[in-house]
């Protein structure tokens, strides 16, 4: 590489463009990462005092995993696209079974089905439309 291919890179407006909405994006995910934390603390004390996780905390700490992933992606430029709110929000595909086996019991069956064990199907789910 040359001073004339650096210099025409460090001149090109898309690219300055480009880092202003990542240094936008970084201060997003800061704030998604808090969120996560009020969540996490959230769920806790909710399965610990009813004895299982809710559901519709499940989905939105799904739903901000989703958005960090794609807030992450554009971060490390494997994607051009820029996450939320110039792309749509990541959307549930209704793949979250169930929140039963993720409090551990105290029978030591050792014929544990594999989605006993799985809250989540990430096989079956693309966070990107």
């Amino acid at each position: 590489m040359n001073q004339e291919e650096i210099k025409r890179n460090l001149l090109d407006a898309d690219q300055w463009v480009r880092v202003l909405f990542m240094a936008g994006f970084a201060i997003a995910a800061w704030f998604v990462l808090i969120g996560l934390s009020g969540l996490v603390v959230v769920q806790t004390i909710i399965a610990l005092v009813s004895g299982e996780p809710n559901r519709n905390l499940q989905k939105a700490g799904y739903l901000f995993g989703c958005y960090l992933h794609e807030i992450i992606e554009f971060l490390v430029y494997n994607t051009d696209d820029k996450p939320f709110p110039f792309s749509e929000f990541p959307t549930a595909e209704e793949n979250i079974e169930p929140a039963e086996g993720v409090i551990a019991d105290d029978d030591d069956d050792d014929d544990n089905d594999e989605d006993e064990d799985e809250v989540l199907d990430l096989d079956a789910q693309d966070p990107k439309p």
